[in-house]
């Protein structure tokens, strides 16, 4: 039975309406959220399937041996890969390098004998002696302090 006036059956037919809409939204929320953990499991399902290893690099690494085991070897490959450049280099050195000696017309017309080298010498070091005195004395112009000392 309608209770009777006009206000009654409305509010129980719009508290119906309520509750409806209400469990509607309620299950589109639970739906949204499936959706939404369904395509976070597909991502990361795609995330972990891309970082596999192909067809191809499991086919080339299928006889290879872990690292551990072929350090030795990678070592000795690489020693003779730079003992290779090495040779190479020292090869192409070898080919630019001239076989006589650029000598100015200067320096071949010049008899040096060993006078020359010991006066080349005497005058350097008279030189080298001459810079440390002139050093030496600039130094000790910059010196203000002059103690006087008694005689004892």
């Amino acid at each position: 039975k309608k209770p009777a006036g006009g206000k009654g059956g409305e509010s129980t037919s719009g508290a119906l309406t309520v509750h409806h809409r209400s469990a509607a939204w309620n299950k589109s929320r639970e739906q949204r959220r499936l959706e939404r953990l369904e395509q976070e499991e597909r991502q990361l399902k795609e995330l972990t399937t891309t970082r596999t290893m192909g067809h191809i690099s499991r086919t080339l690494v299928r006889d290879m041996q872990p690292v551990h085991q072929r350090v030795g070897e990678i070592i000795q490959v690489r020693e003779k890969a730079l003992a290779r450049a090495k040779v190479q280099q020292d090869m192409k050195e070898l080919e630019e390098t001239p076989l006589h000696p650029a000598i100015s017309r200067r320096a071949l017309c010049m008899d040096r004998e060993v006078d020359d080298c010991l006066r080349w010498k005497e005058k350097r070091d008279a030189h080298v002696s001459e810079k440390k005195l002139l050093l030496k004395e600039k130094e000790m112009a910059e010196c203000t302090f002059r103690p006087q000392l008694c005689k004892a």
